[in-house]
């Protein structure tokens, strides 16, 4: 199965990826390496396991910034390698950013919790891809506990169960589509 990549930091002539599988993986980091180094227009290929960054170097007259992102995931696709993500439309990125980082901590002292963060990794590419990245599992797990709650839950049992599950549900959807607070902000910073 592909690894999951996203693009996090992008000028003309230089693209650095972020593969969390690729962590402490140099192996797959270097075939990554082999099938860009081929790729026509760029020049150099990074890879730094220690931190699962893959930086390429390529001819700035080859394309637009957003035409190469297309390259490098038509690239990484149809090598099987790895999966470029979309970039993120949801405008919770900060908090994304945040989670990501305890998740990498806790995959770093853990095979089982990198696994865990791979797999959710897969899965959410997986479904953003399906959907044309339109639903995500930020979406789709709120959504999925307020259907139960209101479908299965509320008809079995009292009201303040279903009632309860549907609250904490949405709360979780508002928590992770709100834009963060500037104290918020500061300390990610």
């Amino acid at each position: 199965m592909a690894a999951y990549a996203k693009v996090v930091h992008h000028v003309p002539g230089r693209v650095r990826i972020k593969v969390p599988s690729g962590r402490q993986n140099p192996r797959l980091l270097n075939e990554i390496k082999q099938a860009l180094a081929s790729a026509p227009g760029i020049g150099q290929v990074e890879v730094h396991p220690t931190t699962g960054s893959v930086i390429i170097h390529y001819r700035r007259n080859v394309a637009h910034p957003r035409g190469f992102r297309k390259e490098l995931s038509d690239q990484g696709h149809s090598s099987g390698l790895f999966d470029l993500a979309a970039p993120d439309v949801t405008g919770v990125g900060d908090l994304e950013k945040k989670i990501e980082q305890e998740a990498e901590f806790l995959a770093a002292h853990s095979e089982l919790a990198r696994a865990v963060v791979n797999a959710t990794e897969q899965l959410n590419l997986a479904i953003k891809r399906a959907t044309d990245n339109n639903l995500d599992l930020k979406v789709l797990v709120p959504g999925v506990l307020a259907v139960y709650s209101a479908l299965y839950v509320g008809a079995e049992v009292s009201t303040p169960l279903w009632v309860t599950l549907g609250l904490f549900s949405f709360n979780s959807f508002i928590a992770l589509h709100q834009p963060l607070a500037a104290s918020d902000e500061q300390s990610l910073a």
